[in-house]
């Protein structure tokens, strides 16, 4: 027993201390490294949390641009009740600038609502991924979830960092290119 102990406490701290993941025993997290842009993709897939129907993809997680810019992004893919290969590509931004796109997750047109309870959540029959694929991003830096030191601070370089963001996750999930590619907003998004 002491032995299995030692061993797994010693993976553990190797694992840390040589830069190396964790084993994730539920299969679901990953990370992704763009050939292109050198971002990486920290991610979860399919998680069941927020949307719930069958065969319904969800990839959330981090953009992560050079060493100081850490995006915030959730995505949804179209539900079942539309052809769900040829659906449109949302990309959601809430305004501000600086307020989080979960805004719109889930106050507005996201898959879920959060119930009164506030610890559950019930599907969005309204929800906008009933006919498109739609990708939440909280930016700039600052924005929701993401975080880091360096941001941008006009709208060339935020839409610099937008398009590097889109390509990479496209890289990574090819099944999405080449549709109809939607920008939504409010506000300054």
């Amino acid at each position: 027993m002491w032995a299995r102990i030692i061993a797994a406490v010693s993976l553990a701290f190797t694992s840390l201390f040589l830069g190396v993941p964790d084993p994730d025993p539920t299969g679901l997290k990953r990370t992704v490294v763009s050939e292109r842009f050198g971002a990486t993709l920290r991610i979860v897939e399919n998680s069941g949390i927020c949307e719930t129907t069958p065969g319904v993809q969800t990839i959330s997680g981090y953009i992560d641009i050079g060493d100081n810019q850490n995006y915030w992004f959730w995505f949804f893919g179209a539900r079942q009740s539309v052809n769900a290969s040829t659906a449109p590509f949302v990309l959601w931004f809430n305004g501000g600038p600086g307020c989080s796109s979960m805004i719109g997750l889930f106050q507005e047109h996201g898959p879920c609502r959060v119930n009164s309870d506030k610890k559950t959540t019930t599907l969005n029959p309204n929800s906008w991924n009933e006919v498109a694929n739609v990708l939440y991003i909280d930016q700039p830096v600052g924005a929701g979830f993401s975080h880091g030191t360096e941001s941008t601070v006009n709208s060339d370089g935020a839409a610099t960092l937008v398009w590097e963001m889109l390509q990479t996750f496209l890289e990574t999930f090819p099944t999405y290119e080449g549709r109809e590619l939607i920008f939504a907003t409010e506000s300054y998004g």
